[in-house]
């Protein structure tokens, strides 16, 4: 619960200052999506480097699959918060 919890705060946050962008919905998503894809590379990343060089840490496949949750949730929410930020600025 954790790292999901963790994982979905760092995406929001990151994606928080496109939210009021004049972009297009379509390149909002994309953005979303690739903020994802880049915490969830970067929780893979941690996990080989806790594997490789933190002593008393190991790998674990199923902090990866929390990871992954907590990166992608966001995208539930975010559609709202997206068609929100759109009807604000109309």
């Amino acid at each position: 619960m954790v790292h999901i919890g963790l994982f979905f705060i760092l995406v929001l946050l990151f994606f928080i200052p496109f939210i009021k962008e004049p972009i297009s919905l379509e390149k909002k998503k994309l953005i979303l999506v690739n903020i994802a894809l880049a915490a969830l590379t970067y929780g893979i990343a941690m996990e080989f480097v806790q594997k490789s060089w933190i002593p008393n840490r190991s790998f674990d496949f199923f902090d990866i699959v929390a990871d992954g949750t907590g990166s992608f949730l966001p995208l539930i929410p975010a559609r709202q918060i997206i068609d929100r930020g759109n009807k604000s600025s109309k």
